[in-house]
C-alpha cells in the first residue's frame, strides 16, 4: 500500500474471519478504539471468505482487503486451509494473512508460517490485551509497511 492512499482518505481494509460471534464484536470494537481509519468486513469461516475474495461485484471488481485477519479453528474450511487456498492463487497471494489464534500450540504456529501467513498473534483471553494486540496490528501494518496497491480486475499488469 503507499502511503499516499491513506492521504487522500481511503481507509484500511481488513477482511475478518472469525466464526465466533462474541469475538467478531470484540474485534470489531478495538479496531474502532485505535483511532485508525480501518473498515472492517467479517466471514465465519474460510469458504465464506474465499468466496468473497473469488468473485466480482456488480462492477467487475475483485474484492481485495489490505490485510486479512484469520482463526484457525472454524467448521468447515479452517483458518490454515483458507491461508492455503489463498496463497495458491496468483492475484491473492500478495494479501498478508494475519493468523489470530487461541492456539498457542507451536505446531499451528509453524503450519501458519510455512503456509504462508505474514504474522501469527495469539489472541489474547481478555478485552483489554485484544486491544492492545489489535493496536500493535493497526501500528504495523498501517503505518509501519508498505503493501501494494489493492487492484481491478483486469489492471494486474500496471498494480493500478
Amino acid at each position: 500500500m503507499a502511503a499516499d492512499d491513506h492521504d487522500r482518505g481511503r481507509p484500511f481494509e481488513v477482511l475478518i474471519v472469525e466464526d465466533d460471534e462474541v469475538d467478531q464484536l470484540l474485534i470489531k470494537r478495538a479496531f474502532k478504539g485505535t483511532g485508525f481509519n480501518v473498515r472492517t468486513k467479517f466471514r465465519d469461516n474460510g469458504a465464506a471468505a474465499f468466496k468473497l475474495m473469488s468473485q466480482t461485484d456488480e462492477g467487475g471488481v475483485l474484492y481485495r482487503p489490505d490485510a486479512c485477519l484469520c482463526d484457525i479453528n472454524m467448521p468447515g474450511m479452517s483458518g490454515i486451509d483458507l491461508l492455503k487456498k489463498l496463497k495458491a492463487v496468483e492475484l491473492l497471494r500478495a494479501i498478508p494473512i494475519i493468523m489470530l489464534s487461541s492456539s498457542d500450540d507451536e505446531r499451528d504456529i509453524r503450519t501458519c508460517y510455512q503456509s504462508g501467513a505474514a504474522s501469527y498473534l495469539c489472541k489474547p483471553h481478555n478485552y483489554q490485551d485484544l486491544c492492545t494486540v489489535i493496536d500493535g496490528f493497526s501500528k504495523y501494518w498501517i503505518n509501519t509497511v508498505s503493501l501494494p496497491l489493492r487492484i481491478n480486475l483486469g489492471d494486474t499488469q500496471t498494480g493500478h
